[in-house]
């Protein structure tokens, strides 16, 4: 079961990365809009100008919690990959991606996005929401399989060396 876990996170890390490069390269654009918004804002400003400058702010935040939680979404499917860390470490890990991905989803309102390209779409709404099941699955399998992982590892003394104690 651990060396199929492992190969999802592998596969998982590697349907990632087209969505990482489209998104990574715009990450230094997104912080200074943040930075330029974040300033005091136009004293005399409109009404709509000062709504419209508030849903961005928001918008923006939402975006670097994302960059955040995916770059702390593919470091923990690099450890899944590479077999590191304990199950409760490893559950953490699974729903990070899963909360993650759905969270991409909500943020690139996937359901109304009928406007955007083909490939877009396929990449963003699709290949995510694919990733968003299968580690959710995985956080699930992770949880009830209770750290026992096959008939060749038994635990020492009565001690199981997955034991969150």
């Amino acid at each position: 079961m651990r060396r199929a876990m492992r190969g999802l996170a592998i596969v998982l890390l590697a349907c990632s990365m087209p969505l990482a490069c489209m998104k990574y390269p715009w990450l230094p654009a997104t912080v200074s809009e943040l930075l330029a918004l974040h300033g005091p804002a136009i004293p005399r400003g409109s009404s709509s100008y000062q709504a419209y400058r508030e849903h961005r702010l928001r918008q923006l935040y939402a975006a670097m919690a994302l960059y955040g939680l995916g770059t702390a979404s593919l470091g923990g499917l690099v450890c899944l990959s590479a077999g590191v860390g304990r199950r409760k470490v490893r559950v953490i890990a699974w729903a990070v991606v899963a909360g993650t991905t759905i969270g991409v989803m909500r943020f690139e309102d996937c359901p109304r996005a009928g406007g955007a390209s083909g490939d877009y779409v396929a990449l963003v709404c699709y290949l995510t929401g694919t990733i968003a099941l299968l580690s959710s699955l995985a956080c699930i399998i992770t949880v009830v399989s209770g750290g026992r992982w096959g008939a060749g590892q038994r635990p020492v003394s009565g001690v199981s060396i997955d034991s969150d104690r």
